[in-house]
């Protein structure tokens, strides 16, 4: 384990038994640092690959990194899955720390390059700004600005290959409903900023990230930085100005395509600013035609992030109309409910009306066919069925008797026995009237 790495026992053991073997210091950053790791497959313990692993100690960074711009980078590297955008190994945490493990980069980082090897070739520069503008263009197309383009965050292969790396403060720059939204922290390095970030109004992140890449082309071709960045006020005067210019001993052998290309990235104004497909169609990229040509690679990744991104949209779309169809349920179960409820209520008292008419004609039946009373309910009850009035009394009893048969109750059938019995004369009508008045209580 790596003298630079504080760790506790527990974390080496979780380490060694993934296979992980942190061995020196590549370098650190603000809130992280990066080690050169081997890996041991458990599964092919023969075969040892050498990896960088970013470790994030969260006691030691600010609440506003922790809860904001590292949940966004975790979240962001998941999605990315392109052959100019360095490959995530893993992901994991244990208590404080988070664990990043990612491709090694074996030739370190453009900036190192360019310091140690001086300014890069015209034609090797072509290539490298297209694999940092693919990588750039697969996040915007996904939504996503980098927020950090700069030559450091660009490594090197063993092949000469660009990875674009570092997604700190990367971004989503739409939300939940599709809406765009505008960045307002500052992010990335000074020298890279566009003028809109220091000028300290909301800015859109896909249009900085173009400033960055024009400022990265510069730094490649001319092994220099296009404005003094000493005092803010001045590098934006310079910036707003367009007070820049190629260094005299490059200036000459440099084509007109890339001076026009680099021109166009470092705009100011951010309406006239090229956007990605405009530097990859440009005659610069074009002056080598294999460029304007996906490799395998570069294909495999568009298919599937066109694949990834319909499935969201497939995802989003079966949600939206569930909750739609929801909502309409909803709207149509609370008509429903509150209808059924007036129509039970409306029922209920239907059913209490008629069974309480019908429980008092036949407490009456035996009593006194004359009485005004009898007269009156066995009137009210026939209206009330819309029951044909020249029915006989016993035709009327009996009617009645069917009625009180298809009522589903506790009592149902002892009343209708009660009914019959006093009918027939067995029960006496006090007897049957304290039964008849219990039913309808």
């Amino acid at each position: 384990m790596s003298k630079d790495l504080i760790t506790t026992p527990s974390e080496e053991l979780v380490l060694n038994s993934r296979g992980y073997h942190l061995l020196k210091k590549l370098g650190e950053g603000s809130y992280a640092k990066v080690y050169l790791t081997d890996f041991k497959n458990p599964k092919d313990p023969d075969k040892v690959m050498q990896l960088a692993c970013k470790v994030i100690d969260t006691s030691k960074a600010p609440k506003d990194f922790v809860k904001k711009f590292l949940p966004r980078e975790l979240d962001i590297l998941v999605k990315l899955n392109h052959p100019h955008i360095v490959h995530i190994q893993n992901i994991f945490q244990r208590r404080n720390k988070y664990f990043i493990f990612m491709r090694f980069a074996e030739n370190g980082d453009l900036l190192e390059f360019i310091v140690k090897k001086g300014a890069v070739s015209e034609a090797q520069s072509r290539v490298w700004l297209r694999q940092i503008c693919l990588a750039v263009q697969y996040m915007h197309e996904m939504e996503i600005a980098h927020r950090d383009l700069k030559c450091e965050n660009a490594l090197i292969t063993n092949n000469y290959n660009l990875k674009l790396a570092d997604f700190g403060f990367s971004r989503f720059v739409i939300d939940a409903s599709g809406k765009r939204v505008t960045s307002e922290t500052y992010c990335g390095s000074l020298s890279y900023a566009a003028p809109e970030i220091l000028r300290g109004i909301p800015y859109h992140g896909k249009i900085a990230d173009i400033w960055s890449i024009g400022v990265i082309l510069y730094i490649m071709l001319n092994k220099a930085m296009p404005f003094d960045d000493g005092n803010i006020k001045k590098l934006y005067e310079q910036q707003t100005n367009k007070r820049w210019r190629f260094r005299a001993k490059v200036a000459d052998s440099l084509s007109e395509q890339v001076k026009k290309l680099t021109g166009h990235c470092l705009e100011p104004d951010v309406t006239k600013r090229w956007k990605i497909e405009q530097i990859l169609t440009s005659d610069w990229i074009a002056m080598d035609p294999r460029l304007l040509e996906l490799n395998a690679a570069e294909k495999a990744a568009i298919k599937d992030k066109a694949e990834r991104k319909k499935k969201k949209e497939k995802k989003i779309k079966e949600k939206e109309t569930k909750t739609e169809v929801e909502e309409e349920y909803k709207g149509l179960n609370k008509q429903r409910i509150k209808h059924l409820k007036h129509e039970k209520n409306s029922h209920q008292v239907a059913m209490d009306k008629k069974t309480k008419l019908a429980v008092e004609y036949l407490t009456l039946w035996k009593e006194d066919k004359t009485n005004w009373k009898f007269k009156s309910l066995r009137e009210s009850f026939l209206i009330y069925n819309s029951c044909n009035p020249v029915l006989l009394p016993d035709d009327y009893f009996d009617l009645t008797l069917e009625y009180l048969c298809s009522i589903k109750g506790v009592l149902r059938n002892k009343v209708v026995e009660v009914a019959k019995k006093v009918k027939e004369g067995d029960v006496s009508l006090q007897r049957a009237k304290l039964i008849l008045e219990k039913f309808t209580e």
